[in-house]
């Protein structure tokens, strides 16, 4: 969780911070778990719920 926390302390603290917005874009970025989790023959709830620090989108922030 640590990197995730670090993810979000990346993002620009702009006038659009905190928007709903940016957190559903994060989630929709985390494709990559989605990834490791489809490899893995039988996910454990934690892989379901933990995500690791290469799942994370790219810290810079991106602008729709």
């Amino acid at each position: 969780m640590a990197a995730l926390y670090a993810c979000v302390a990346a993002l620009p603290r702009d006038r659009t911070f905190g928007n709903a917005r940016t957190g559903r874009r994060l989630v929709e970025e985390m494709t990559q778990q989605a990834r490791r989790l489809g490899s893995l023959a039988a996910p454990g709830l934690e892989d379901l719920r933990m995500p690791l620090p290469e799942d994370l989108p790219d810290s810079r922030p991106s602008r729709v």
